[in-house]
């Protein structure tokens, strides 16, 4: 299925010379255009949804007591919990 759209003259002189030194057609440039276009749109959401695990495991941390009859929080200085906050704090995580 093919669709047009109008656009003005001088637009159009624009998009030829950009695609004339390329040796790409103004329909090609257009059509790549749209597809880098909406690829940046749809990035940050890409992104939500590719935290990685240690991410979601850290937001988690110490909530739950999985061993022993001491509570996680109570123990301050946990060396891996320090490690994971100080690498989501540094941007690494």
């Amino acid at each position: 299925m093919s669709r047009s759209i109008e656009i003005s003259d001088g637009t159009y002189k624009v998009i030829e010379q950009l695609t004339a030194a390329s040796g790409i057609t103004p329909t090609a440039w257009v059509e790549a255009e749209a597809r880098r276009s909406s690829a940046a749109v749809a990035e940050p959401q890409l992104q939500d949804d590719l935290r990685n695990m240690a991410e979601v495991l850290a937001e988690h941390l110490g909530s739950v007591a999985s061993g022993g009859l001491d509570a996680i929080a109570a123990r301050p200085g946990d060396p891996f919990s320090d490690y994971l906050i100080e690498k989501k704090r540094s941007g690494r995580l």
